[in-house]
């Protein structure tokens, strides 16, 4: 089976070879060893941006510096979702430059771009990133406050700032009398 799925992720069709890379994911050590290469040599080569993103995924559990370069050049997509799967990649190898990374995207974000950042902010972030979690949180959507509520409440709990803290309840508790 191993050599099933090595082969599944340079099948013609995507949906099978996003299948393939994450079944890799869930694999032994033994098959994810065999796989890290041609898992690097894919996320540069794929274009399918679902299984880009997929791949880049996996990739970022082994948590190589030799894959940063891969990383990088994800950020360059045009898909949100691809970016996302960059950032993460960069983070699980060195989170201080994965936020460096974000401030750059902090002004042209949707989606799982959005909520890498805010994630890698509440994990790691400081008073210096809380303006834009709080613009970008009180300027989205009902729908993206929702998906953002767990990221945005980390970093209103571990934030040092009172008037930071103040503002991030207030937001709290306006969206809880509201809805």
């Amino acid at each position: 089976a191993p050599k099933v799925i090595l082969a599944a992720i340079n099948d013609k069709f995507p949906g099978l070879r996003k299948e393939a890379v994450m079944l890799i994911g869930k694999s032994d050590s033994i098959v994810k060893a065999k796989a890290e290469s041609k898992l690097a040599a894919l996320a540069q080569t794929e274009t399918n941006n679902q299984t880009k993103a997929a791949v880049l995924q996996v990739l970022a559990r082994y948590k190589n510096v030799l894959n940063l370069p891969v990383f990088y050049s994800s950020l360059k997509s045009e898909s949100y979702t691809v970016q996302a799967a960059g950032l993460f990649g960069i983070s699980q190898v060195d989170e201080q430059k994965a936020i460096e990374v974000a401030h750059t995207f902090e002004n042209d974000n949707e989606g799982e771009l959005t909520e890498a950042i805010f994630y890698l902010y509440g994990n790691k972030g400081d008073l210096k990133d809380w303006p834009y979690i709080y613009k970008r949180y009180t300027s989205g959507t009902l729908q993206e406050q929702i998906r953002l509520l767990n990221k945005f409440t980390t970093m209103v709990k571990k934030i040092n700032d009172s008037n930071a803290v103040r503002q991030g309840i207030g937001v709290l508790t306006d969206m809880g009398i509201k809805y």
